[in-house]
């Protein structure tokens, strides 16, 4: 019976590194195993062969034992790659995506919840909201949705000597997960320093503090004196919430918000008589005076009439508020008679106060009536709603519409003389 020899030299391992030896991948630890594989298999090999020579010359039986011998060898390597694998596996670990649970999110400040959502913003619900513009409550309830999709790379390693599991961030960010379930940022991003409010000033978050929102103010100065008539200005508060508001409200504290008001870009200048109003909460298309100014009074020195004042939330993170500056009206009793009395020479001094008293007594007037004809025009709802939120290309349209037709029948009209227009059709 001719036995049949086996060369090494055939072996897969051998074979490869013999014809390219120079195209092997790079060694790495995980590879380790398979390498210390291939060196006992190689080892095993020549054994064989050596056991196949010494017992060529021998009976039958003695050669069938060694083949045996050699069926358990092979049997044994196998067994012992196999745990090498395993062993492997289990120390290299293995990762899988997982939610945020509570207890991880709650710990955090929002420094790091702005981190954490930063690592995949277009898993960030809110498109025209910055992160770190948002609450606390909000950037925690967007990390919990499900619907949003945010995960954590959680890297599991079972040896022996680590009690802890370990979650990896990505793109270099780690975060240790110890008992108490406490997140610690490891790796911070390098635009710590501040974020830039819409009102283009640089406010560091810690300065910031976890609990300020950040609050639009658009300012209506209707003063015949004002410099700036339409301004708008941002400002981060504190005494802000949706606490006992309705839907698409939330409450702002007036003495902080005329406070911050005052320090920022738009602030209200000069000094009363003056009022200052808001939209009231239950119908917009009416104003509600909450601050009136007594001649030579400043904002920051005057107690308002309301302690609570209800904001705009657009439900998208937005918050917002529209202030108006109103001039009283003065009546001629008003007018100092010293005012009006011509000097002895003859000159019109005094009369240019009497003038812009008349003017803005008029001005205020004819506002009052454009906005009592605006209520009963079609649309005006409409067009007071679009104000100061984003809007689709419909609504647009027709905000620009009403605002077309208003003017072309109320052009150059009062109420006192209403010439050919006065007329308001809804096309």
């Amino acid at each position: 019976m001719e036995r049949l020899s086996w060369d090494p030299t055939d072996s897969p391992i051998r074979s490869q590194e013999a014809r390219c030896p120079t195209l092997l991948p790079p060694r790495s630890p995980a590879l380790k195993p398979l390498e210390t594989a291939a060196i006992k298999m190689q080892t095993l090999t020549e054994t064989m062969r050596d056991n196949a020579n010494s017992s060529e010359k021998s009976t039958g039986a003695t050669r069938e034992e060694s083949y045996t011998q050699d069926e358990r060898n092979v049997q044994t390597l196998m067994e012992t790659i196999q745990d090498d694998a395993n062993s492997s596996e289990q120390s290299t670990g293995v990762t899988q995506e997982e939610p945020y649970t509570q207890d991880e999110i709650n710990v955090l400040r929002k420094r790091d919840l702005v981190q954490l959502i930063e690592r995949q913003p277009e898993k960030w619900p809110h498109k025209y909201v910055k992160p770190a513009h948002s609450t606390v409550n909000a950037l925690k309830s967007s990390l919990l949705d499900l619907g949003c999709g945010f995960t954590k790379t959680v890297l599991y390693d079972i040896a022996a000597d680590e009690g802890n599991s370990t979650v990896t961030g990505g793109e270099g960010d780690v975060v240790n997960m110890t008992d108490n379930a406490e997140l610690q940022l490891e790796h911070r991003d390098d635009r710590d320093g501040g974020e830039l409010s819409p009102d283009g000033q640089e406010h560091p978050i810690d300065e910031l503090g976890d609990d300020r929102q950040f609050v639009q103010i658009f300012i209506d100065d209707c003063r015949p004196t004002a410099a700036n008539p339409q301004t708008s200005c941002g400002v981060h508060l504190t005494e802000v919430g949706p606490e006992g508001c309705s839907e698409n409200q939330w409450h702002v504290g007036t003495g902080e918000l005329l406070q911050q008001l005052q320090r920022s870009s738009g602030a209200i200048e000069g000094t009363g008589p003056f009022r200052l109003a808001y939209p009231d909460p239950l119908n917009e298309a009416y104003s509600r005076c909450f601050l009136s100014m007594q001649p030579g009074q400043q904002v920051l020195g005057s107690t308002p009439d309301l302690s609570v004042l209800a904001i705009t939330d657009d439900g998208a993170g937005n918050h917002f508020i529209s202030l108006t500056v109103q001039q009283p009206q003065v009546t001629q009793s008003a007018v100092p008679s010293t005012a009006v009395q011509p000097s002895a020479g003859g000159s019109r001094a005094g009369t240019s106060s009497v003038v812009t008293a008349d003017r803005a007594e008029a001005l205020s007037r004819q506002t009052q009536w454009l906005k009592a004809k605006a209520l009963n025009c079609p649309g005006y709802n409409a067009f007071r709603t679009a104000q100061h939120r984003s809007v689709t290309n419909t609504e647009i349209v027709a905000s620009w519409r009403f605002a077309a037709d208003f003017v072309s029948a109320y052009n150059k009209t009062s109420s006192d003389r209403m010439g050919i227009h006065g007329v308001f059709n809804k096309k």
